[in-house]
């Protein structure tokens, strides 16, 4: 379960694993740890989150909205989705039909770090 950055084809990106927060406040927690990740970062950034596991809440999206409003929106170049399966599609729809960033959803790691870098 960690916050770091990683690099992939020679380009960093800021690797987000949620997949073992067992509840709403540590994703949360996550969240912020991301956030102060990202700010650190000159320039704008790629960000990987692995969401394997885990479980939406009204909380974390509403703390997600929050914190793509503050800085994702204006930090994040890309942005990949691990483990998103059953109700967390639905809310990643709703997320990306109200935010002026889109998520995009993959399988796998490696698909997803592609997609990042290219």
């Amino acid at each position: 379960m960690s916050v770091e950055l990683i690099t992939y084809n020679g380009k960093k990106i800021v690797f987000g694993d949620y997949s073992e927060c067992n509840t709403k406040e540590k994703m949360i927690e996550k969240l912020y740890e991301v956030e102060k990740l990202m700010n650190n970062q000159h320039g704008s950034v790629l960000y990987l989150a692995d969401l394997t596991n885990t479980h939406g809440s009204r909380e974390f999206m509403k703390a997600a909205k929050e914190v793509a409003n503050r800085t994702f929106n204006h930090k994040v170049e890309k942005a990949a989705l691990l483990g998103i399966v059953g109700i967390k599609k639905v809310l990643l729809n709703g997320f990306n039909a109200v935010s002026k960033y889109k998520f995009e959803p993959f399988d796998t790691k490696e698909m997803a770090l592609e997609f990042l870098t290219k």
